[in-house]
C-alpha cells in the first residue's frame, strides 16, 4: 500500500486519500499523484489537500483527522460607556485556536499620533474600563488575544473620545464688573463643558497699548 500523504489543516476536517493496490508491493512514485488544494477561508496560510492516487485495482478509502493549534481569532471591540477621563470597552468571545486563551493585550494611544501604550488583561475578561485619560480627547484602541502559540490577529482599531470639551465663556456683563478703581472678574461664570477647569490665566492691557500683559500668578480652583 502507498505511504500516507496529507497536509495539516486548521480545523479537524477529513482529509481523504484514495489508495490502490497493485499485484505486488510496488510504489510508483509522485508521477501517479494529482493534488487538489483547499484553503481555509479565514486563514489562507493553512490549507489541506486531497490526493487521489490512480491504481488499476480496487480502491481503499482512508479518513485522517488532523488538528493544528493556532493563535486565537481577532476579537470584535465595542465602546460600552465613557466619561471625562475614562473609556469602557467590551468585546465578543474569540475562537481559541485549539489552545486555551491565556489573556488579552489592549493597546491604545491619542488619535493625534501619540505613542502606543499597552495593558495586560485577564483571560476571563469581557470588558475593561481604561482610566487616566485626558478629558475631551480622541483615542484609538485595539485588542488581541493570546494563547500558548502566541498573539492572534488584532481587532479593528476602535476610535473613541472621552467626554468634555473646551470651557464656554460667559457674556461680558456676567464676567466683568468695573468701577473707577478696580475691575472684578467673576471666574465662576465660566462653564466647564464637561472638563474640570483647573486654572485661569489673566491677561490685560491698556487701550493705548498693543501688547497684552500676563498676570504674575495663575488663579486656581475657579475662584
Amino acid at each position: 500500500m502507498p505511504r500516507p500523504l496529507f497536509t495539516l489543516g486548521k480545523d479537524p476536517v477529513p482529509i481523504v486519500q484514495e489508495a490502490g493496490w497493485a499485484t505486488g508491493p510496488v510504489w510508483t512514485g509522485a508521477e501517479n499523484l494529482t493534488s487538489t488544494r483547499i484553503r481555509s477561508p479565514d486563514r489562507p496560510a493553512c490549507s489541506q489537500s486531497l490526493y487521489p492516487l490512480s491504481y488499476p485495482a480496487h480502491i481503499h478509502i482512508m479518513m485522517l483527522y488532523i488538528l493544528l493549534t493556532v493563535p486565537p481569532s481577532a476579537p470584535t471591540l465595542h465602546l460600552a460607556a465613557r466619561g471625562s477621563t475614562w473609556l469602557q470597552i467590551q468585546w465578543s468571545s474569540v475562537e481559541n485556536g485549539g489552545s486555551a486563551v491565556r489573556g488579552f493585550l489592549l493597546n491604545f494611544r491619542c488619535e493625534n499620533g501619540g505613542e502606543w501604550e499597552e495593558r495586560s488583561l485577564s483571560r476571563d475578561a469581557t470588558f475593561y474600563r481604561l482610566h487616566g485619560l485626558s478629558c475631551g480627547t480622541e483615542y484609538q484602541l485595539q485588542l488581541m488575544a493570546y494563547n500558548s502559540v502566541g498573539s492572534g490577529a488584532p481587532s479593528a482599531v476602535l476610535p473613541s473620545r472621552t467626554d468634555g470639551s473646551q470651557p464656554l465663556k460667559p457674556s461680558y456683563s456676567e464676567f466683568v464688573e468695573c468701577n473707577p478703581n478696580n475691575i472684578t472678574l467673576h471666574l465662576r461664570t465660566w462653564v466647564d463643558n464637561g472638563c474640570p477647569i483647573t486654572s485661569f490665566s489673566i491677561q490685560y492691557r491698556e487701550t493705548v497699548q498693543e501688547d497684552w500683559l500676563t498676570g504674575e500668578y495663575t488663579v486656581y480652583g475657579g475662584r
